[in-house]
């Protein structure tokens, strides 16, 4: 059994009774892929549970959603869940008072299948919780420029292109459908970045010069994640008036077999995540229709919580594909089918009072769930946190927090360090040679 926060103030931990609050100490980690936490989780986990003395542990990895976190010093790709029960034995702290929290909207559901193949099999006690919280809708909503008024949501003048395809790092899965879209020719009818070059030798991307960029060239701070809290171009948002909808690339596209490029997405079988990054919200916030390249079944889960979506507009059969590559071709498909309407057309059919109420409604919900008003919430963390904050005395820390106590000096790292979660793992997983550590973070997939 997975035990979850409840809806009414109380937390539900083991031992302890939902009608009784607790003031125990608890600490609350905020971790990030910052090399800080990939080598020194154990030691950060250690020194702070000693100076507030917590029973209960939270570590809110929110930001991201991604199956494994790095490579051993063997080569071999660590799970985050590996990661944190190989930090938490070598910090002598109890899993089963740990609460992960993580972007993964399936976390809770994957957890089950990763102790089933797992946790059972190395004879770890479950974690308190595995909870699934959203962090990026609070970055767009608290960080990003508040342009929704700006936007031509009525379709008052034709826009020149008809779909925007905004991407800044290079994904496997962004550039399958930046490929897909040369090769039909309806890329001349976006408005496509792509601000990190593949170096791909693809040849239907000949004569297409990296990056991509919009008119001015100056656009690159959408890319850079700490844009989120500097100035924004102002060309990258009068962009999104320049055509009538947004072509979605999420950072996560839904599990796919190990070994075939996908980074984030690729998982085994058994584990599923679905991820809501800025890059969906941002559409939602501004007021756009989209297309959302992201795992199956994510438009179904947006519309389960109140949003809506556009198959009004346009077959929205793709979301149901589990095949990445069939589901690019359905996008593409409904692309094409956009592009072949005469201009004045597609500008009516774009201008529906049906679309603008979709568009309208989504911003509400929206601004519901990001806490501007009372009485809706989708697992959003600062509903979480004042729920903790009720029940434990908690002490948050972060990577700022750490830095300014300057404590990293004083902590011991070595990459062979064994546990006991390490040799049962090996002895899963011979190739892992007993450490789950990582050599030199940053070492991504």
């Amino acid at each position: 059994m997975v035990y979850t926060i409840s809806t009414e103030s109380q937390v539900e931990i083991p031992g302890f009774s939902l009608n009784s609050i607790m003031k125990d100490s608890a600490l609350y980690i905020t971790i990030s892929m910052d090399s800080l936490f990939q080598k020194h989780l154990h030691n950060i986990i250690k020194h702070y549970v000693g100076l507030t003395k917590a029973k209960y542990l939270f570590l809110d990895f929110s930001a991201e959603a991604s199956y494994f976190i790095f490579k051993n010093t063997y080569g071999v790709r660590v799970s985050t869940l590996d990661w944190i029960h190989n930090a938490c034995q070598l910090a002598d702290f109890p899993i089963e008072n740990v609460t992960f929290i993580n972007g993964n909207s399936n976390l809770e559901e994957s957890y089950e299948q990763w102790y089933q193949n797992i946790g059972s099999k190395v004879d770890v006690p479950k974690l308190a919780q595995a909870k699934f919280l959203q962090m990026w809708d609070s970055i767009v909503n608290n960080s990003h420029v508040d342009y929704y008024e700006k936007i031509d949501r009525e379709c008052k003048f034709v826009k020149p292109f008809v779909y925007t395809f905004y991407n800044g790092g290079d994904r496997q899965h962004r550039l399958d459908l930046l490929i897909k879209l040369a090769k039909t020719d309806i890329l001349r009818r976006g408005v496509v970045t792509y601000l990190q070059d593949p170096k791909s030798n693809n040849p239907d991307l000949e004569g297409i010069k990296f990056p991509i960029t919009l008119p001015t060239g100056k656009d690159d701070n959408h890319y850079n994640i700490n844009s989120h809290n500097k100035y924004v171009n102002p060309e990258f948002l009068y962009s999104h008036n320049w055509a009538y909808l947004d072509v979605v690339g999420e950072t996560v596209i839904g599990t796919q077999p190990i070994g075939h490029r996908y980074s984030f997405s690729e998982a085994p079988e058994w584990w599923q995540t679905t991820f809501y990054t800025e890059k969906i919200w941002r559409p939602i916030y501004y007021g756009r229709p989209f297309m959302l390249l992201g795992s199956p079944g994510q438009l179904a889960e947006l519309k389960s919580h109140g949003y809506e979506t556009f198959d009004n507009l346009w077959s929205e059969k793709y979301d149901t594909i589990e095949h990445l590559g069939s589901r690019i071709n359905a996008i593409i498909h409904e692309l094409e089918v956009l592009c072949d309407l005469p201009q004045l057309e597609l500008n009516r059919i774009m201008s529906d009072s049906e679309v603008v109420e979709k568009l309208e409604h989504n911003r509400q919900v929206f601004n519901l769930q990001s806490d501007r008003f009372k009485g809706f919430s989708w697992n959003h963390r600062h509903s979480f946190h004042r729920e903790l904050e009720t029940n434990f005395l908690v002490h948050h820390i972060d990577s700022k927090k750490i830095k300014e106590d300057n404590v990293e000096d004083d902590f011991e790292y070595d990459c062979f360090l064994e546990t006991e979660y390490s040799q049962k793992l090996t002895a899963l997983f011979p190739k892992f040679n007993n450490t789950v550590m990582c050599p030199d973070p940053p070492q991504f997939l």
